[in-house]
């Protein structure tokens, strides 16, 4: 029986997310007659959904290092492993700079090279290459650059396989950061598209919930609340929005760590009676089917699959051209690309709102027709847990 740990790394507080409905359709895909399987973190916000989903996974504390040191953070990652004893380490990125090469080192020498990574966003650009001038004459070599992006690199060339959530997201580390072209691969999403679907029957109850009339426009954020999802752009967007029209209602699904400046900054605003925190909701879906436009307001994606979950529920999504959204949203078509920006978000608002009601019923069917064409049935070669080897190979 092979032991797979899987290591997630939250910086500082832990919600859930999108990332973590991902890692739970892989547990929930594994066979457990041939694997075991760890998650080791540094916040335990997943025992609670691992019973209730009824996920075999044992979960592990992951202390942070408060070293910054190679060396040390190689050793205290060393030790971890050590002491779970795995044959494959996979890292969880939430954020392409989660994990540096001192921990994937300790991984590769603990496996013996079986160390995986899943890449969830799309990597940021590399830093700029500048270099210090001597005697305001001779410039140098910009050497820290070239270790900098040496190091990056090598987390690429000493994994195994490399699983990116989306083509550009795969794009950015072969071309950017040099990754080996035959091993960083692009995973396939699935949408239950029997669950994200359109139901007037919730729709209708569930607005009678929060008091919204049928003929309000409802605009809805899946998301968690933290700093790349700049959600602080789409309540300014929506402030000025809602002055135009004021049959408009925003809510926000998620939580993390920016909600309490998030709610100070929504209570600022003459809209804020408009705008609801509803916190982490298991049943999402439900929170679609009573809305009508979908917004993604981020700096940095992957796949999205918040957004295919709300195009599947047949809702018109506003979304930054970010890795993702690129790659799923036709502009004009099935939803609408816009600038990452409050100009831009509040552009692609002001555009679906306009929209009449036969020309958002062909948006909104254009965009369920792409996730059920494109995102239903997940073939074997992009199957996240086939590529890991957590499937059962009978099958």
């Amino acid at each position: 029986m092979k032991h797979y740990v899987f290591i997630r790394k939250f910086h500082k507080s832990a919600h859930w997310g999108g990332c973590e409905n991902r890692v739970c359709r892989y547990f929930k895909d594994a066979d457990y007659s041939r694997n075991r399987i760890t998650l080791m973190a540094t916040h335990d916000i997943f025992t609670r959904e691992f019973s209730k989903r009824g996920i075999p996974v044992e979960v592990a504390s992951f202390p942070l290092s408060s070293e910054n040191s190679f060396i040390k953070n190689f050793r205290h990652m060393f030790k971890l492993l050590k002491v779970l004893k795995p044959d494959r380490v996979v890292f969880v990125q939430g954020s392409f700079l989660d994990f540096r090469l001192p921990e994937f080192l300790a991984g590769f020498f603990i496996t013996k090279g079986h160390v995986f990574s899943l890449e969830v966003l799309g990597a940021r650009e590399p830093s700029l290459k500048t270099s210090k001038r001597y005697f305001k004459c001779f410039s140098g070599l910009a050497l820290w650059w070239y270790k900098e992006m040496f190091f990056l690199a090598l987390r690429g060339w000493i994994s195994k396989l490399t699983l990116a959530v989306g083509e550009e997201v795969r794009d950015r580390m072969v071309n950017w950061y040099h990754y080996p072209k035959g091993r960083v691969l692009t995973v396939a999403t699935a949408i239950d598209v029997e669950t994200f679907s359109r139901g007037d029957e919730i729709r209708h109850k569930t607005r009678q919930k929060y008091n919204i009339p049928e003929k309000d426009t409802v605009i809805i954020s899946t998301a968690r609340l933290s700093g790349e999802k700049c959600v602080d752009r789409l309540i300014n967007a929506f402030d000025q929005l809602w002055m135009e029209n004021s049959r408009c209602w925003l809510l926000l699904v998620g939580d993390g760590p920016l909600r309490p400046d998030l709610e100070k900054l929504a209570s600022e605003k003459v809209s804020f009676d408009r705008i609801k925190f509803l916190g982490f909701k298991e049943n999402v879906a439900d929170y679609l089917r009573m809305s009508d436009l979908y917004v993604l307001s981020s700096d940095i994606e992957g796949i999205a699959t918040a957004a295919l979950e709300a195009m599947a529920s047949e809702l018109v999504c506003v979304a930054t051209k970010t890795p993702g959204p690129s790659e799923i949203i036709q502009d004009g078509v099935n939803g609408y690309l816009v600038e990452k920006n409050r100009a831009g978000v509040l552009n692609g608002l002001t555009k679906a709102v306009a929209l009449s009601d036969k020309q958002r019923n062909e948006m909104a069917s254009n965009a369920r027709k792409f996730v059920l064409e494109k995102h239903t049935v997940i073939p074997y070669r992009n199957n996240a847990v086939e590529l890991l080897g957590l499937g059962d190979p009978r099958k």
